[in-house]
């Protein structure tokens, strides 16, 4: 059974956090295995995660591997919807 990541994004996931952020979902993309995100305390993000993220699920759907969440606040759902980035990042 193969190994699944997973990947906590913070409160504010700003443009502050994003290089971290890349670096998490760069590794968890070369491992090939199954990718958890938590959106679920996240207060506030900015443009700058969100196409991260964009740029992430398409990645992982090219590369045939899953990228799911577990849960995500409101306020991540909200911006993702204002942004119309929400069906890329497979929120709804």
């Amino acid at each position: 059974m193969s190994e699944i990541q997973r990947i906590k994004l913070d409160s504010h996931a700003v443009i502050a956090q994003v290089e971290a952020l890349s670096q998490q979902l760069d590794d968890a993309f070369l491992k090939g295995t199954p990718v958890v995100l938590d959106a679920s305390e996240v207060q506030r993000t900015d443009t700058s995660v969100l196409q991260l993220l964009v740029a992430f699920f398409t990645s992982m759907r090219k590369a045939g591997t899953s990228a799911t969440w577990s849960s995500a606040s409101d306020d991540f759902k909200d911006a993702a919807n204002l942004l119309g980035v929400a069906d890329l990042i497979e929120l709804n």
